[in-house]
């Protein structure tokens, strides 16, 4: 590669994570009463320490699911499971805050129907939060 500057542009979140540009965008509530919708997201009720404010701790989303046993689960079992997984991807992977060990439950909306879930924009999401923590990272706020 030539010396000089290049970019990340949506055509490289397609190809390199193969995320959906078009659809709907990703927009939603960010504080509401959350038990509603984890019970019926995730088939249960985190203890209130693993709860703070609209964020979840995810050391007990990880120890409460088993990831690599998806496969030999019940169907709403893994239907759970599936949903803590792609939550537990898009707070760490995907679109990371500076929450420390605690992923924000705002996702969890936009997953809750796993069918829909790939009519989102996740890969305009991700290509803008990544171009804010650049800029995060680089102090030019």
């Amino acid at each position: 590669m030539s010396f000089g500057e290049c970019t990340i542009t949506l055509q490289d979140v397609v190809v390199q994570l193969g995320l959906n540009i078009d659809g709907q965008p990703v927009t939603g509530v960010t504080w509401c009463d959350w038990s509603d919708h984890v019970i019926r997201a995730l088939g249960v009720i985190p203890p209130q320490r693993d709860i703070r404010g609209s964020c979840l701790n995810l050391r007990w989303l990880n120890e409460r699911f088993n990831f690599q046993e998806l496969g030999a689960l019940e169907s709403e079992e893994a239907q759970f499971a599936a949903r803590a997984l792609i939550l537990h991807l898009i707070v760490t992977f995907l679109l990371p805050e500076h929450t420390g060990s605690f992923g924000p439950l705002r996702y969890l909306l936009l997953i809750e129907n796993l069918a829909l879930a790939s009519t989102y924009s996740w890969g305009s999401v991700v290509l803008a939060t990544l171009y804010h923590e650049l800029c995060h990272g680089t102090g030019y706020e």
